[in-house]
Parts: structure tokens; C-alpha cells; sequence
């Protein structure tokens, strides 16, 4: 417990308490079934299959301690909201700066784009970086392949061997980028292997989880789950309003908690759209020198938010169209009272998406799909919500049918 969850425990225990208290294991002697004497020399001896702690070395590395990637200032976790949805990443987080190499090592966060994944890297690299003795390698994995790719073609594999294998803290942003690529897995492979027999800690960050991830390597996605594989989730309504307060605090932005809100219930796919819609509205703030308030953002997204067909609006009729061809389906399918599942499942994930990309009431979504009523529009939007958290493929249908109908919104 000590080894592997304290530092997880102290921040789970902070976040509840709103100060980090002291937090001791004890094991009572009565109830060991064998002596204390025994414990204290089994205590003594490493755990097996953990790895020991990293040696520092007795002089700091004269090399810089951030190579490949600059770091981005705000990305701090003092500037990390936390929330139901990300709650464990940032404490597992937390955990690895407390005792890099050993506590959940490596670590594997993954979720969709735009909900904070970066942000969490780049804050653990801020912290790492108060130690002196260790030396930190953060790159994204294009960066990764290309450097990969360069020292093949320049017959220097060794020097690109030594950069990513002669370091403390390896990071490495969007894995997914590695898809299919087999001789680049292949290096990362022996890569991996190399940090983690010499207990170094090793940072990755996916679309979807190890075992999600088409065209990775078997044994690649095995290693990638020794450690924590901890997934992200979009940020719930609570969530996006901190988020916008927040980033309004660092940019010296006045945001009305009502404008905050109106925000959050508007924009609700990713922080990306929320920093988007925030910058919007302080610049046209800032051009025509008025406060923010809401009758104004509402002027200022309005663009956005409602469009007519002719500027390209995403219609019922659209969403329809996309997915019955996504599921091949006719028309009627969708329309029907018919309760099987490759056809219920398509028509909830309809209602579900315009619900989110139209700006017609549940009513109104009812009646495009067979007159159904407002409570079965609500039912299936809150399933689809809830079955892309734990079911990956819905997730993909979602994400591409989205593509397909943006692709359509300015099609005239």
C-alpha cells in the first residue's frame, strides 16, 4: 500500500478534505500468522515484481532537463480543474510525480481530443522538473517517427536509441499516431523495455485505451497495461463552468458566472470548444471596449449556435441521411416501431446527435423520428451518452457519424 497508493491516497484525500493530511498504514501483530521478526525481513527484501526506485545520480545532468518539447506555462496542475470525469487521471498523476519509476509506471491515459490529456503531461513535466537530477524526454509520437525515420535514413539509429533511451521520464503524447507503423512499434518495443529494466518511468497518453488501439502491436499493448491505463472523460456541465473560470482568471477575462454557464450548456464536446468560445467573446469584448455580459455573449455565438440552412445548418433531415447510410438502413428503419437492436441502437444514436448538434426542442426531435415523444428522445440521448464511456465502438460510430455530418454542413 505504501509502495504503490500513497501518493494516489493523498491526493484523493486532499481533494476531500482541502488539506493533505499525514496518512499512516499499520499492521496489528496479533493478527500476523507469523512473527513480527519474519515481517521485518520480508519487509526488507524487494517485492517481487516491483521495480526498485531510481538512482539518482550524486551530480546533477548537465543536459537540459526538458528535451524535444516546450512546455506550455499554463499547463500546471495548479491550472488543472478536477472533476468527477478526471478525478483519478490527476491523482494517478500526482502519483508519479510523488515517486516517478515506481508508482504506476507506466502510466496510460486516454480519451477523446480536446478534454485534457496534454494538459495532464505537461503538468507532470512541471513538476518533475523540481527535481534537479532528473532528466525528461517528452515527445509526441509523430515527432517520435519522424526522428525514427531520420536517423534510418542518415544510418544513426544509435544516436535516436540514445536520446529516448538515456533519460529518466520518457513522455509520449498520442500513441494512436503509431497505428500500423511496425518498424517504429518495433523500436518503441525495445525502447520500452530498456526504461523499464533500468526503472525509469515512462508516460503515455491515446485516443482509446491500449487494447482499443487498431494497428498496436500485442505485445505493445500488453506492456502499455503493466502500470495504471486510466481513461479521461468529456467534462460534465459542473466541470466545463470551472474550466471556463478558470481560464478566464489566467487570461484577466471578467466572465460572468451566467456567461459561464450559458457556455458550458452550449458547448459541451470538449475544453477546446470551450477555450474557442471564451476567446470569441473576449475579443469582440475587447474591440468594441464592453463588458461581457450575457445578452452580448449570446449576440456573439449566436453565429454559431444557430445557423439557417443556407449558411450550412446541421439539419434532422442530415443526421437521418448520415446514419442510415453509416448502418445501411432504409428510411423507415429508423422511422419504425420496430424494438431490434441493429435498428433501435442507430435510431437512439440519431436522436442523441440532434440533440446535440440541432437546436430543436425534444418535441420537435420526436416528431422527425416517428412521432415519438419528448421522454423516449430524452431516454435514448442519456443512453448513448452513457454507453460511449464504456463501449468503444459506439464511441467510434459517434465520433465518425459526426465527421460525416460536418463534412455536409456547408455542402449548401
Amino acid at each position: 500500500m505504501e509502495k504503490n497508493f500513497l501518493g494516489l491516497l493523498h491526493s484523493c484525500a486532499q481533494s476531500l478534505f482541502e488539506f493533505k493530511p499525514r496518512i499512516e498504514f499499520e499492521v496489528s501483530p496479533a493478527q500476523l500468522p507469523f512473527s513480527t521478526d519474519r515481517l521485518h525481513r520480508i519487509h526488507s527484501l524487494p517485492p517481487s515484481g516491483v521495480p526498485a526506485p531510481p538512482v539518482a545520480p550524486t551530480e546533477p545532468s548537465k543536459s537540459p532537463r526538458v528535451t524535444r518539447k516546450e512546455l506550455n506555462g499554463e499547463f500546471t496542475f495548479e491550472n488543472f480543474v478536477v472533476g468527477p470525469p478526471n478525478r483519478v487521471a490527476q491523482a494517478a498523476a500526482i502519483a508519479v510525480c510523488d515517486d516517478p519509476g515506481r508508482s504506476y509506471n507506466p502510466l496510460f491515459v486516454y480519451g477523446e481530443p480536446g478534454i485534457g490529456k496534454t494538459h495532464l503531461l505537461h503538468a507532470i513535466c512541471h513538476r518533475l522538473m523540481k527535481l534537479e537530477h532528473l532528466k525528461i524526454t517528452y515527445l509526441s509520437s509523430e515527432e517520435f517517427l519522424n526522428q525514427f525515420i531520420t536517423s534510418v535514413m542518415n544510418s544513426d539509429r544509435e544516436s535516436f536509441r540514445s536520446s529516448c533511451r538515456d533519460t529518466d521520464v520518457l513522455v509520449l503524447d498520442d500513441i494512436q499516431f503509431l497505428s500500423r507503423k511496425e518498424k517504429t512499434q518495433d523500436e518503441l518495443f525495445h525502447t520500452f523495455n530498456v526504461l523499464m529494466e533500468n526503472h525509469r518511468q515512462i508516460i503515455l497518453s491515446s485516443r482509446s485505451s491500449p487494447r482499443e488501439t487498431a494497428g498496436l502491436q500485442g505485445r505493445l499493448a500488453s506492456r502499455f497495461q503493466w502500470g495504471l491505463v486510466t481513461r479521461m472523460d468529456c467534462p460534465n456541465f459542473e466541470l466545463r463552468v470551472a474550466i471556463l473560470l478558470q481560464k478566464a482568471r489566467i487570461r484577466h477575462v471578467d466572465l460572468p458566472i451566467e456567461v459561464a454557464e450559458f457556455i458550458g450548456e452550449n458547448f459541451t464536446e470538449s475544453i477546446r470548444e470551450l477555450e474557442g468560445a471564451l476567446a470569441r467573446i473576449a475579443s469582440v469584448a475587447s474591440m468594441n471596449a464592453t463588458p461581457i455580459n450575457l445578452d452580448s455573449a449570446q449576440q456573439c455565438l449566436n453565429e454559431i449556435l444557430t445557423q439557417d440552412p443556407v449558411t450550412g445548418t446541421i439539419t434532422v433531415a442530415q443526421i437521418l441521411e448520415a446514419v442510415q447510410r453509416y448502418y445501411n438502413l432504409k428510411p423507415k428503419d429508423l422511422l419504425a416501431r420496430s424494438k431490434v437492436r441493429s435498428r433501435v441502437l442507430p435510431r437512439q444514436i440519431g436522436m442523441y446527435l440532434a440533440r446535440r448538434l440541432t437546436q430543436l426542442s425534444l418535441e420537435e426531435i420526436g416528431m422527425h423520428f416517428g412521432g415519438r415523444d419528448h421522454t423516449t428522445v430524452l431516454y435514448a440521448a442519456d443512453r448513448i451518452e452513457n454507453l460511449q464511456k464504456t463501449n468503444a465502438q459506439i464511441r467510434r460510430d459517434v465520433h465518425q457519424l459526426k465527421d460525416r455530418i460536418a463534412s455536409t454542413r456547408f455542402a449548401g
